[in-house]
């Protein structure tokens, strides 16, 4: 059994060791992406048909409070349709949306690539989610996977790609 300084000692270093592993991100950090528009396809998962259907998008980040960011996308085929998400960074920093953020790369280019997980359900079936997020100077890439837990099957629901 463990003595109470003792404990204390190791509860201090668990949460200093963790810390010093969680990733982060911060609007600061990918400001760049706010501004100009960016052009681009959206390929979503069509769950009816079981097939991925792409289509022709612009794109427009705005910034939205301190911490998120607005993601505003237009449809050149269709002018009237608009559509729009925020990306949320949460708990002090470390996810996006209800996703923990498990991996952060700075290429040389200043690009930056994220990989966030969590977990879910899908018409009751338990899934994993797994988001890479691509952002660069010229590039900005969202792609969602899902991983079924129980059949094993793993599908591309979203893949987002964008330049400028």
């Amino acid at each position: 059994m463990l003595n109470q300084p003792r404990f204390l000692i190791l509860s201090v270093l668990m949460f200093l060791v963790l810390s010093a592993f969680s990733q982060t991100i911060s609007v600061e950090e990918i400001e760049f992406l706010i501004g100009r528009e960016w052009k681009g396809t959206m390929t979503n998962w069509d769950f009816k048909l079981e097939k991925a259907v792409e289509v022709p998008a612009i794109l427009f980040v705005q910034p939205e409070g301190r911490r998120d960011l607005k993601l505003v996308y237009r449809y050149p085929a269709d002018s009237d349709n608009i559509s729009q998400t925020l990306m949320k960074i949460k708990k002090n920093s470390t996810r996006i949306g209800k996703n923990t953020i498990v991996s952060k790369k700075k290429l040389k280019d200043g690009t930056l690539i994220l990989r966030t997980e969590g977990e879910g359900k899908i018409q009751k079936q338990k899934v994993r989610y797994s988001y890479v997020y691509k952002f660069g100077p010229n590039v900005f890439a969202i792609k969602r996977e899902i991983y079924y837990t129980e059949t094993e099957i793993t599908i591309t629901a979203n893949d987002y790609y964008f330049t400028r």
